[in-house]
C-alpha cells in the first residue's frame, strides 16, 4: 500500500476524558455487545463491526464536507493489536481529514482516550500504480479485542461526475446502524434517494432530511462471484442539479465533456465499413497499453486526448476510448462514450437514481446498417455496436465475458440509451483441454494444453500477471490435477493469447478397476461449492462454462473399439466417449456447468440430491470405464 499523506494529532498526555454527547446513547449497547461470547452471525469472519455510522453533509464556502461518526468494536484481537487502525472512510471517499477523535471504554468502565498516531490516505491517486486501495484509515495505539472505538472526522468531498453520489454502509464491515442526513439549510439544495432497498429485508426510517437503515445485514467473509452484482443498499445524496435531472440530461452533459476532451470531432457520422472498424480495434490493440489508474477528483471521467494517448502508448479505460475516438475521426466514422459497471457490486441500472456510480468506460460506433455481429444492439431506430477496447484478446464483435447481465449506458447528444448485455453478445466461455503423448502402464506422459474463451474464474486477469506459478495452481484448481501430478509450465506464446502449456506426468491418469480400465476420477471433480449470502441473494449462481478434453495417447495394443457415455445430476452434465484403436487411445470428455440459480430455500434439496448420487459413486463409475482389457504398454 503506498501512504499518500499523513496528518498527525497529537493530544493531551491526560487521556481520561468525558465521552461526547452523540455517542452516549450507543456506548452502552456496543459495550454489552462487545462482552458477548457468542457474536452474531452478522459480525463473525470480521476484524470489527459498527455498531453505528453516521453521515452529515453540508456546503461550506462554495464546497462539500461530510462529518462521520462511527462507533465500532474491535473484534480480532491480532487485528487490533498489530494495526490498531479505524476505518474512517471507503473508495471513493478520500478527502481532507480535519478532526478525528477515538475513546476506548475498558471493561472496568474507565474511559481512556486512545492517542492517534496519524490519518492516513491508502491509495496512489497521483501515479499510474494499479491498486484496489483507496481508504480513509486512524491508526491508534493499543487497540484490542472488544475496544470500544468512536471516531469523529469531517473531511472535504471530492466527486468525479459532480455532486451526486452514494453513500453506504461499509463492504469491508458489518453495520448494525446507518444513517445519511443534510441540515437544515440550506433547504433545497439536497436530495436524499433510496439505492437498491428492495433487495434487502431491512428496518428503515425516513424523514425528509435523512434515511436510516437498521439492522443491517453484513457481506460474509465469501466475496459474490464476478457475475453477481452485490446490491448493498444506500442513500443517492444529490444536490438540485439539473445536469442530473435524469439520465438523459446526464448523458448528454457527459457526451460533452468527453468531445471537447477527447478531440473527437463530429459525434453523428454512422457507418458501415467493417474493415476500418475491425483495423482500428486491431490497431488500439497492438499499439496501446491498457493501464487501470484511479479516478481521480481533478480528472475524474474526463479521458486525455485521444491525440496523446497515441503519443504515450498507454491509458486507462477513458483514455483508450479517446484514442479510439481520434482514431476513428481519421477513418471517417465515430465512436461514442459508454458507461459501463463491471464487477461484484454496485451495477448501475437504469431505474437507479441518476447518480456516477459507473466504474469503467466503454465504446459504441454507430452503425448505419448492420454488420452481423454479435456486440450489435438496436436503440431505437439507430444501431450500435459495443466493444471493449481495454480487451485487446477479445474476438471481433464481441465483449468480454465479464459483462453477462449488466447494462451499459451509451451516452449521445440526444441522450443517454440503457443496453442490457445478453449471453448472446459476450465472448465464448469454456476450457479446451487436450493431452498429447505416451502411455507406459497407466502413467500419461506429454503435453497438457490448456486454453480459455472468455474469462471463466477471472482467468483472464491471472494470465496478464504471467506469474508461471500462479497459473500452474490456477490450472490444477480449475482441472482438479491432484498434487502428485508433475505439471512444468513451458513459456507462454505471445501468438496464442490465453493458453497455457505444460510437461505433463500424470502415474495415475488411467486406473484399472475390476470392470476394466477407466478415466482418473478426478477427470469428474465436485461442482464449485456454493456462496454463502443473505437475505434473497442467491447462494451461487453459475454460467455455463464447459470443459472440454480431447486426450489423444499412444500405446495402446487392444480391440479397436467405441464407446459414448453420458450422466447428468442436479449441478453439471457429463459426456464422455472414447475410442481404442491397435495404436492408441483416443478420450473426448465434456464437463458442463448449466447456467443456474440455488437460493437458500432450494439448496438444502439440491445439495441433497448431489450427495446422495456421491453415494453411489463407485457404481457410477463402474459404467464409465472403458471396457477393454488392454493395459497400454
Amino acid at each position: 500500500m503506498n501512504v499518500l499523506f499523513a496528518l498527525c494529532f497529537l493530544m493531551s498526555p491526560d487521556r481520561s476524558a468525558p465521552l461526547p454527547e452523540w455517542s452516549i446513547p450507543w456506548i452502552t449497547p456496543a459495550l454489552a455487545l462487545a462482552k458477548q461470547d457468542r457474536l452474531p452471525v452478522e459480525a463473525q469472519n470480521h476484524p470489527v463491526w459498527r455498531i453505528y455510522e453516521q453521515h452529515s453533509y453540508l456546503r461550506k464556502e462554495g464546497s462539500l464536507f461530510c462529518r462521520v461518526r462511527l462507533i465500532q468494536i474491535v473484534l480480532n484481537d491480532d487485528w487490533g493489536a498489530r494495526n490498531g487502525q479505524v476505518l474512517l472512510g471507503d473508495s471513493g471517499q478520500q478527502g481532507e481529514i480535519l478532526s478525528a477523535f477515538g475513546w476506548h471504554q475498558a471493561p472496568n468502565g474507565r474511559v481512556e482516550r486512545l492517542k492517534p498516531e496519524g490519518i492516513f490516505y491508502v491509495g496512489d491517486g497521483q501515479t499510474n500504480n494499479i491498486s484496489q486501495d483507496q481508504y480513509t484509515i486512524a491508526h491508534f495505539e493499543n487497540l484490542r479485542r472488544f475496544s470500544v472505538v468512536l471516531v469523529e472526522s469531517t473531511q472535504k468531498v471530492e466527486r468525479f461526475l459532480g455532486p451526486v453520489f452514494l453513500v453506504k454502509p461499509s463492504d469491508q464491515a458489518p453495520t448494525r446502524y446507518f444513517e445519511v442526513d443534510v441540515p437544515e439549510e440550506p433547504l433545497n439544495q439536497f436530495r436524499l434517494l433510496p439505492f437498491r432497498m428492495d433487495t434487502w429485508s431491512l428496518e428503515q426510517k425516513k424523514s425528509d432530511r435523512s434515511w436510516s437503515l437498521l439492522n443491517y445485514p453484513a457481506p460474509l467473509s465469501q466475496a459474490p462471484c464476478s457475475n453477481l452484482p452485490g446490491d448493498f443498499p444506500g442513500i443517492v445524496v444529490a444536490f438540485s442539479d439539473a445536469r442530473y435531472a435524469n439520465w438523459d440530461a446526464f448523458a448528454k452533459w457527459y457526451v460533452g465533456i468527453f468531445a471537447e476532451a477527447a478531440q473527437a470531432g463530429d459525434l453523428a457520422a454512422p457507418t458501415s465499413a467493417k474493415p476500418e472498424i475491425e483495423a482500428m480495434i486491431q490497431k488500439v490493440a497492438g499499439n496501446l497499453y491498457y493501464r487501470q489508474v484511479y479516478l481521480t477528483a481533478q480528472r475524474g471521467w474526463v479521458p486525455e486526448p485521444g491525440a496523446k494517448v497515441w503519443q504515450k502508448g498507454f491509458g486507462d479505460c477513458k483514455d483508450l476510448v479517446s484514442a479510439c475516438a481520434f482514431e476513428a475521426q481519421q477513418r471517417q466514422f465515430t465512436v461514442l462514450p459508454v458507461l459501463a459497471s463491471i464487477g461484484p457490486s454496485n451495477r448501475m441500472k437504469p431505474d437507479d437514481p441518476v447518480f456516477s456510480g459507473f466504474n469503467h468506460l466503454i465504446g459504441a460506433i454507430p452503425l448505419s446498417q448492420s454488420l452481423n455481429l454479435e456486440a450489435e444492439v438496436m436503440v431505437g431506430d439507430r444501431r450500435f455496436l459495443l466493444f471493449d477496447p481495454t480487451q485487446a484478446h477479445a474476438p471481433f464483435g464481441r465483449l468480454p465475458r465479464y459483462y453477462l447481465d449488466s447494462d451499459v449506458l451509451i451516452c449521445t447528444t440526444q441522450g443517454g440509451s440503457w443496453v442490457h448485455i445478453e449471453a448472446s453478445m459476450l465472448e465464448d466461455n469454456r476450457y479446451q483441454v487436450s493431452i498429447n503423448g505416451q502411455l507406459d502402464g497407466t502413467t500419461a506422459t506429454g503435453q497438457l494444453q490448456l486454453a480459455v474463451q472468455g474469462d471463466p474464474d477471472g482467468f483472464g486477469s491471472i494470465y496478464r500477471q504471467n506469474r508461471p506459478a500462479l497459473l500452474e495452481r490456477f490450472t490444477r484448481s480449475v482441472l482438479a490435477i491432484p498434487a502428485h501430478v508433475r505439471l512444468t509450465p513451458l513459456p507462454l506464446d505471445a501468438n496464442r493469447p490465453n493458453t497455457l502449456h505444460f510437461d505433463l506426468v500424470w502415474p495415475d491418469f488411467l486406473t484399472v478397476g475390476p470392470r476394466g480400465t477407466r478415466l482418473n476420477e478426478t477427470l469428474d471433480p465436485m461442482p464449485i461449492q456454493p456462496l454463502d449470502r443473505w437475505k434473497n441473494h442467491p447462494l451461487f449462481r453459475a454460467e455455463e462454462t464447459p470443459q472440454v478434453w480431447q486426450i489423444q495417447l499412444n500405446g495402446g495394443n487392444g480391440p479397436a473399439s467405441q464407446n459414448t457415455i453420458t450422466r447428468k445430476d442436479p449441478l453439471t452434465e457429463r459426456y464422455l466417449n472414447w475410442r481404442v484403436t491397435a495404436s492408441g487411445l483416443e478420450i473426448n470428455l465434456q464437463l458442463i456447468q448449466p447456467l443456474f440459480k440455488v437460493y437458500q430455500k432450494d439448496s438444502d434439496s439440491i445439495w441433497q440430491k448431489w450427495f446422495k448420487q456421491t453415494a453411489t459413486h463407485e457404481a457410477q463409475w463402474a459404467e464409465t470405464t472403458i471396457p477393454t482389457k488392454t493395459t497400454p504398454n
